[in-house]
């Protein structure tokens, strides 16, 4: 039986333990982009610090969640914490667009002057797209996004590499005749 009863057991199909972790992979990525952009958004967020603090907080999850899992894959959890983190940088892009464009929506709803310019001209009164959000504030700040998100992705991988258990690790601490397991 299993020090943890939630966690599967040899008998639970790969396929299910590969979906759980997806998801939960999915689930603590996208929670830590929210974070992330209402601290930003707050101006909490120092440069340089901020995305390594994010990183390390996303690879310290990541291999929990494949500690839980049993899954054995130091490269694994190292890959995985990779496209987590890259798809982090990506959402909180996204999310920064939703913010604004619910922030557009309140604005025109409690302003006078904005709900005035609507429905003087209602077509050219609306949020702008994404593309044209990232456009307006890439050109002054796309090395920054850049280096943000280089510095989130490596110490997300790093952290992984060096908290992840290698399977070979592993092995060697259970068949070890000193081993206390």
């Amino acid at each position: 039986m299993p020090s943890n009863a939630l966690s599967p057991t040899a008998a639970t199909p790969r396929w299910l333990v590969a979906v759980v972790g997806l998801f939960a992979t999915v689930s603590i990525t996208l929670a830590l982009a929210r974070i992330a952009v209402w601290l930003q958004s707050a101006h909490f967020a120092a440069i340089g610090v901020f995305p390594a603090l994010f990183g390390a907080a996303l690879g310290s999850a990541l291999v929990a969640v494949s500690h839980w899992l049993r899954f054995r894959s130091r490269l694994a959890v190292v890959w995985a914490a990779i496209v987590a983190a890259t798809l982090m940088a990506a959402a909180e892009h996204g999310l920064f667009y939703l913010d604004y464009r619910r922030d557009f929506a309140a604005k025109l709803q409690t302003d006078p002057n904005a709900q005035l310019a609507a429905a003087l001209v209602p077509d050219q009164f609306q949020p702008a797209t994404f593309y044209r959000f990232m456009a307006a504030e890439a050109p002054a700040k796309w090395l920054l996004w850049t280096l943000d998100a280089l510095a989130m992705i490596t110490v997300a991988a790093i952290v992984a590499w060096f908290l992840a258990r290698s399977r070979s690790l592993t092995t060697a601490r259970l068949s070890s005749p000193m081993s206390d397991h």
